[in-house]
């Protein structure tokens, strides 16, 4: 099963800053709730009869031996060896999300 994955949608964000591609967002939790929406994975999983998929929100173990966890990425950045200066910017959304009720 091909869960949406927050830590890697996280971890992607890291690479693309790391990179010059795009600031690091500060607001990165909210850009990650309106990207990578589980919530619609859960409930279309639930509805085919999958309840008893489960997910670990754990570190990932890259290739090179290094770890990214999800809960620190801005030291992730700074603890790599190779890299750039990494920038910080709050990334505008338009349109929020509506609040449940």
């Amino acid at each position: 099963m091909n869960r949406p994955s927050r830590t890697q949608h996280l971890r992607l964000m890291t690479q693309m800053a790391r990179s010059r591609d795009i600031p690091f967002p500060r607001n990165w939790v909210e850009i990650l709730e309106r990207v990578c929406r589980v919530s619609v994975f859960s409930t279309a999983a639930r509805e085919l009869g999958l309840s008893d998929i489960t997910y670990s929100r754990g570190p990932i173990r890259l290739f090179d031996g290094t770890t990214f966890n999800a809960d620190d990425p801005v030291a992730y950045l700074n603890s790599l060896d190779v890299k750039h200066d990494i920038y910080m910017a709050d990334v505008a959304l338009a349109n929020p999300l509506p609040k449940a009720a």
